[in-house]
């Protein structure tokens, strides 16, 4: 995943929680991208212990953040990738952010890639 344009040196991207629930021990992060205004993430983010008979129903909330070098963050964006079922908190996805969701419950075990437009606010 990369983000053009960023205002400041360096970028973290958040995959903030499983949906739609959020338990906090479903929180995982990436390292900071620190001194460019395009950063670039080649990290993969694990969860498990999900059937995939569970992938319809849940999803996951995406956010990037800026950290400056007091680690103070501000929130520059977010998304969440799912079915789009709207069956609980998150569950809204459309367009990309759905069809990258269903496209990884089609390929297990198979790396997805894409880009998705950030949401200025995830409510």
């Amino acid at each position: 995943m990369s983000c053009a344009a960023l205002a400041s040196s360096f970028a973290l991207w958040n995959c903030r929680y499983l949906l739609p629930d959020r338990p906090k021990d479903s929180k995982r992060k990436t390292k900071v991208v620190k001194r460019t205004n395009n950063p670039t993430w080649e990290e993969t983010l694990v969860y498990k212990g999900i059937a995939k008979t569970q992938l319809p129903s849940i999803g996951v909330e995406v956010s990037v953040w800026d950290a400056n070098k007091l680690n103070q963050y501000e929130y520059l964006g977010g998304c969440n990738l799912n079915t789009g079922s709207k069956s609980g908190y998150g569950m809204d996805a459309t367009g990309t952010e759905r069809a990258l969701w269903v496209e990884m419950m089609s390929k297990p075990n198979t790396m997805v890639e894409g880009n998705v437009q950030l949401r200025s606010t995830m409510e």
